[in-house]
């Protein structure tokens, strides 16, 4: 294995054979299958690597020939098949290479046989150790450098070749615990959720994606796909549309998921009730599609955006907050939930922490608890300040009403994060945000 470019990965493999130090690192025949392109590029490379190296092996029997008869240059290494005198045998394509290359190109040349540009009979009129022909200072580096580069270039397209999640195909598990078998990045994603097509966008997959559901508004390019429903799906749409993947969330629509999987579709169920699940339902979307990595960095910028908030509430007194989901009748927010998990993390205590999903309350328990802020999702600010009888709760008393995105604290997506800044300024005025 080329020592200079570090190990490969396991399906990659070093050529062994009698011209291994000129080709450097291959790809193995089931991985070329899968990159024709990228085959191309390889081929051109090699060629190109021969083409330099074609035409120093003349000099280099001269030059063997000249050591057996006793001249100088007993201490000469192979770079790129050019002899250097005083490199030491290297890989083709590592740094050492490289570099003895570089060394010798910058070392005087023919000390008992002249200057560099003098001489005669060999390229550069260079000679070196008493007239052992070698190529001059110019044709060193570069050989040496195409080595290297014709090295690192097989390198880049295998890697460039290798799946996104790592190695295809790809086995997952889903929200319902079903393993899928992906065996190549989907071309025809239909979405059944909103979060899930915010996902789906957020990741890259925005071209894969061929239907979305009745209730997708965000991005706004999303609404330009075909719609298929969503808790209820128009299956003759869906069957129209020839997915090769069907994306919906468990707990919204458990038994359609269930029933598009029975009539033979690729469904993959995904839930998030919290950040962290949000964070790894990004990757899971991501490592599907073909998209790894620009999940893993939207991850990143969503948990750096999430650090900065929880670092500035961080030691301050938590604020009981009611967070108003509806008000005909009163629905509020409970524990298991990406609102609540949001609340808490932006310095709130929900009021209804103890009650599970999305719980019916009164408006006399509401009163009794005394919010010291209410959370709107939506519209309704104005109808919570004229209730006569939250007149003299500590958040009517106080002015601590307002309203915030519900998409941004209830859909599990790349927007939480705003969400959770949105939560966190309105507990906490106080801090410079």
């Amino acid at each position: 294995m080329d020592r200079g470019v570090g190990p490969l990965p396991g399906r990659l493999r070093t050529a062994r054979g009698p011209h291994a130090d000129r080709r450097g690192a291959q790809l193995t025949p089931s991985l070329r299958g899968s990159v024709a392109a990228a085959g191309l590029r390889l081929r051109r490379l090699r060629a190109a690597g021969a083409g330099e190296t074609a035409t120093t092996r003349g000099g280099n029997r001269a030059a063997r020939r000249t050591d057996a008869a006793g001249h100088r240059g007993r201490g000469a290494g192979v770079v790129g098949a050019t002899r250097v005198p005083g490199a030491a045998a290297a890989p083709v394509g590592s740094r050492s290479a490289a570099a003895g290359a570089g060394r010798a190109a910058r070392r005087p040349v023919g000390r008992r046989g002249g200057r560099a540009g003098s001489g005669s009979g060999t390229p550069g009129g260079c000679q070196a150790g008493g007239g052992a022909p070698v190529h001059g200072r110019r044709v060193a580096l570069a050989v040496g450098v195409r080595a290297a580069q014709v090295t690192t270039a097989l390198v880049a397209v295998a890697l460039a070749a290798w799946p996104a999640s790592g190695a295809w195909p790809l086995t997952v598990t889903d929200a319902t615990g079903a393993r899928l078998v992906i065996t190549r990045p989907p071309a025809r994603v239909v979405s059944l959720a909103p979060s899930a097509t915010e996902v789906l966008w957020a990741v890259g997959a925005a071209s894969q994606v061929v239907g979305v559901s009745s209730a997708d508004d965000y991005p706004p390019e999303a609404r330009t796909r075909p719609r298929v429903g969503g808790v209820r799906v128009d299956e003759e749409r869906l069957a129209a549309l020839r997915p090769d993947l069907v994306v919906g969330v468990l707990s919204l629509q458990g038994p359609t998921l269930a029933r598009l999987r029975s009539l033979g579709y690729r469904v993959l169920a995904v839930e998030a009730n919290s950040l962290d699940q949000v964070y790894g339902l990004i990757r899971l979307v991501g490592d599907v599609t073909g998209h790894s990595k620009t999940a893993r960095e939207l991850v990143e910028r969503m948990r750096r955006a999430e650090a900065e908030v929880v670092a500035k509430v961080r030691g301050r007194r938590p604020v009981r907050v009611f967070v108003q989901v509806w008000d005909q009748p009163f629905l509020t927010s409970g524990a298991g939930t990406l609102t609540e998990d949001l609340l808490r993390r932006a310095g709130g205590r929900n009021l209804f922490s103890e009650r599970r999903g999305w719980p019916q309350v009164s408006e006399e328990e509401v009163v009794a608890r005394d919010p010291e802020c209410v959370v709107v999702l939506g519209r309704g600010a104005d109808r919570v300040r004229r209730r006569a009888a939250w007149a003299h709760t500590t958040a009517l008393r106080t002015g601590c009403v307002a309203e915030v995105d519900p998409s941004w604290v209830v859909r599990p997506g790349p927007r939480a994060v705003l969400g959770l800044r949105a939560l966190a300024r309105v507990l906490h005025p106080e801090v410079r945000w």
